[in-house]
């Protein structure tokens, strides 16, 4: 009461704040008439100022790595620099949310509805290949749902725009930093979760199906169907990733996606699809050491899981094809390759594979007088 009597006979000036979203205030002022101002995002160079001035001492100055960081992931977001670059200097963490940001976002993601924070979530999971129509599509939301939808989370300046980033291209839709792209991600149930990396990749992989489609987008494919739970499948989209980079001509681009294939394989036998083909691929790269290398692996993965069996497979008869390309050792690989031809226990196609290549060994370096020797090994087979 003391405070209304007190205000009756002064002019009192008001300063509100609210974030430009379905805020009654604001509405209220517009009615009304109320002098606003609208506040922007700081500039960069501003953001930089704020970011060295926050540092204790002329030493404690962040390096140029870690300010272009922040400055990206923070948008001009005065309260975002500020926590950045305190988290840093009290903890010496880098790169990493502060709880305090992550808070304010969790606070903003509960404020939205439950088919905004879907789309959002969505279009985290989706990351640089999220598109209004792929959204559309993972969803199936009626499109009345899906407009409500992304206004609100325009509204809520949770969404990039084209002119705000040049990296965003027209019709993607793109959460509008990191942090909030992680944070919507774990309001995910791990079901749920693995419910829209599966909705994802049945959506990219129509596309693939239709038309020729980037490598990228189809090992994104790949690691939606990983993190779906569907490995199987996963390993199969990378296999052919790598397949395609191969028709492409480009040998060292295939030998890197192989490589990463490796790190997803959870048994022997799936890295026997793998390796063949790495071993394949190192070859038309020129890399004949690192070939025959991946090749000897193979042989001891067959002999791990089979002790009982043939010591002669496909992969030994590929290693002495590679070391008859790379190696000058004739003598020495042809006295290796009889063996091959001469076992009863190989299999008729590996010894006749292996024959042939002891003959052409026989005339390089002079003892054509085995050929006929060799060839009466085989030719019964």
């Amino acid at each position: 009461v003391s405070m209304v009597e007190w205000c009756e006979t002064r002019r009192i000036f008001f300063v509100l704040n609210a974030r430009r979203s379905n805020s009654p205030f604001l509405e209220y002022a517009e009615k009304i008439r109320l002098d606003t101002i609208t506040l922007g995002p700081l500039t960069p160079m501003a953001s930089a100022a704020l970011l060295h001035s926050v540092a204790l001492r002329p030493g404690d100055e962040p390096e140029s790595g870690f300010v272009d960081w922040c400055l990206a992931v923070a948008e001009g977001n005065p309260f975002f620099l500020q926590e950045l670059v305190q988290q840093w200097i009290e903890t010496g963490h880098r790169y990493e949310v502060p709880p305090s940001v992550t808070k304010v976002i969790h606070e903003r993601l509960s404020r939205l509805s439950g088919e905004a924070l879907q789309v959002l979530q969505t279009c985290a999971v989706l990351s640089d290949h999220a598109t209004l129509d792929r959204v559309e599509r993972v969803l199936e939301f009626h499109p009345h749902q899906l407009l409500s939808a992304i206004e609100e989370l325009s509204r809520a300046a949770m969404l990039s725009v084209e002119s705000e980033r040049p990296d965003v291209a027209a019709g993607q839709l793109q959460p509008r930093h990191d942090f909030l792209s992680s944070a919507a991600i774990s309001r995910l149930a791990p079901v749920s979760l693995a419910f829209i990396h599966r909705r994802s990749a049945d959506v990219l992989e129509k596309e693939t199906a239709q038309q020729a489609m980037p490598t990228t987008l189809l090992w994104a494919c790949a690691g939606h169907r990983h993190d779906a739970g569907d490995r199987e499948r996963a390993l199969s989209l990378r296999m052919s990733c790598a397949e395609h980079l191969l028709e492409l001509g480009l040998a060292h681009d295939a030998c890197t996606a192989l490589q990463r294939s490796l790190d997803y394989c959870v048994s022997d036998s799936d890295r026997l699809k793998v390796l063949p083909r790495l071993a394949h691929a190192l070859e038309l790269d020129g890399e004949w050491n690192r070939s025959m290398e991946i090749l000897r692996t193979c042989i001891l993965l067959v002999a791990k899981g089979d002790p009982s069996g043939s010591q002669h497979n496909d992969y030994e008869l590929a290693l002495l094809e590679a070391r008859h390309r790379s190696v000058l050792d004739f003598v020495a690989l042809f006295d290796e390759t009889i063996p091959c031809v001469e076992d009863a226990r190989a299999s008729s196609a590996h010894r006749v594979g292996a024959a042939i290549l002891a003959m052409k060994l026989a005339v390089d370096f002079g003892r054509s007088h085995c050929l006929d020797a060799v060839y009466q090994q085989v030719s019964p087979l």
